[in-house]
C-alpha cells in the first residue's frame, strides 16, 4: 500500500507452494509477511517493484528449501496488481531511468523475467497479499480466508 505522504509504504507478501496463476486449489500457504518497505517509494509503481523484488527473493529461498527436501524443481510466479510495474519488469532498462533509486531492483526483476520467472497481473480483488496492507471489512473476510488457504471448501 503506497504512502503518498513520504512515509515508507506497507507491503504484503504471500508465498504459496503448488499453485500456478490465479488458482489456489491444491496449494499450500508457506509464508506470509506484512512490513514497511526499506525504501521510500515515490509512486505506487515503485512500491510494487520493491514488493515484487522482496517477494521473488522469498520465493527463491523457499524454492531452494523445497527442492532440497523433495528433489523436485519449483516454478516461481510473481503476481502484481500494478500494470505499470509489470511493464517495467518486462521492458527492463528502457524505463528504469524513471526510478533511479530502485533501478537495481527493477533491472534484477527484468533479468529474472528473461530467465523464465513469470510475472502475472492479478486484480486487486483477487490479490491475497492485499489483505496484509489494508484494513478489512467483515464482508471481505471469508474470501480473504479462502485466498490464504485458511479454510477448506
Amino acid at each position: 500500500s503506497f504512502a503518498p505522504t513520504g512515509e515508507k509504504s506497507q507491503q504484503g507478501i504471500v508465498v504459496y507452494h503448488g499453485i500456478t496463476s490465479n488458482t489456489r486449489m491444491g496449494g499450500n500457504l508457506v509464508q506470509w509477511r506484512s512490513s514497511r518497505q526499506d525504501l521510500v517509494a515515490k509512486s505506487t509503481c515503485e512500491a510494487e517493484l520493491i514488493a515484487a523484488s522482496e517477494a521473488l527473493q522469498q520465493g527463491e529461498n523457499i524454492s531452494i528449501v523445497i527442492a532440497e527436501m523433495t528433489n523436485a524443481c519449483c516454478e516461481i510466479e510473481v503476481s502484481s496488481d500494478n500494470a505499470a510495474a509489470l511493464h517495467m519488469v518486462r521492458n527492463g532498462s528502457e524505463t528504469a531511468w524513471r526510478t533511479r533509486h530502485i533501478s537495481v531492483k527493477a533491472l534484477w526483476l527484468h533479468q529474472m523475467s528473461r530467465r523464465g520467472i513469470r510475472f502475472t497481473y492479478q486484480s486487486t480483488s483477487d490479490m491475497a497479499a492485499d489483505s496484509l496492507t489494508k484494513g478489512l471489512g467483515a464482508s471481505r473476510l471469508p474470501k480473504i480466508m479462502e485466498d490464504l488457504c485458511l479454510i477448506d471448501d
